[in-house]
């Protein structure tokens, strides 16, 4: 939906490609920072910390992309913390998936990275299909017109949809998260001594 967006509410439909390239810079830092900030702090702490931009870059966009005079260096400063963000959260997500196939192999004795991994890629795939229904759903929702000045009702609903409803949707994750995800911490640590314990032990068998 940012298409829309630039294009009917701050009346900059260049900023479509100017996102992309900050994207781009900017998720390469956060691609090449991950490690670095996992081994001083922890997965965990990172995984929260994405969370965190992510709803700061969506609220920083929704109260600086207001109209056409937003300003473009303003705009992408909060803009970059959600880039970083979904940079982070998007390794995270992926070593999280990996952690769970050690967890399968914990509980079953059985490794099965190419289910997982496959399935994963399944919904990707079906997740970005709900995407584009959603996103269909809310321009009709919010009485978008195509090819038309906007009103400033749908020009609100637009925004709402995209950053506010979107940020309760990450707090609401991250608490999902919090609560259910385990695998951190001594937990995870001793499944993977007691993986390596039964790897020796078949080693030497």
């Amino acid at each position: 939906m940012n298409i829309y967006f630039f294009k009917y509410v701050v009346c900059h439909e260049e900023w479509f490609s100017i996102l992309g390239i900050v994207n781009f810079i900017v998720g390469s830092i956060g691609l090449i920072a991950f490690p670095s900030l996992a081994n001083k702090f922890s997965r965990k702490v990172v995984y929260i910390l994405s969370a965190i931009l992510l709803v700061l870059g969506l609220l920083g966009m929704f109260f600086v992309g207001d109209d056409h005079k937003a300003s473009v260096v303003l705009f992408f400063s909060v803009a970059s913390l959600f880039c970083l963000g979904n940079a982070l959260a998007g390794v995270s997500t992926t070593v999280m998936l990996a952690d769970t196939v050690d967890y399968g192999e914990y509980k079953s004795g059985i490794r099965s990275e190419a289910v997982v991994f496959s399935v994963q890629t399944f919904t990707v795939k079906f997740g970005s299909a709900i995407a584009g229904f959603i996103g269909a759903m809310v321009l009709s929702l919010v009485g978008y017109v195509p090819n038309a000045v906007q009103t400033p009702e749908t020009v609100l609903g637009l925004r709402v949809m995209m950053f506010i409803m979107s940020a309760l949707l990450i707090m609401v994750i991250l608490c999902l998260y919090l609560k259910f995800y385990k695998l951190n911490g001594s937990f995870y640590f001793n499944i993977l001594k007691e993986l390596s314990k039964r790897r020796e032990k078949i080693s030497l068998d």
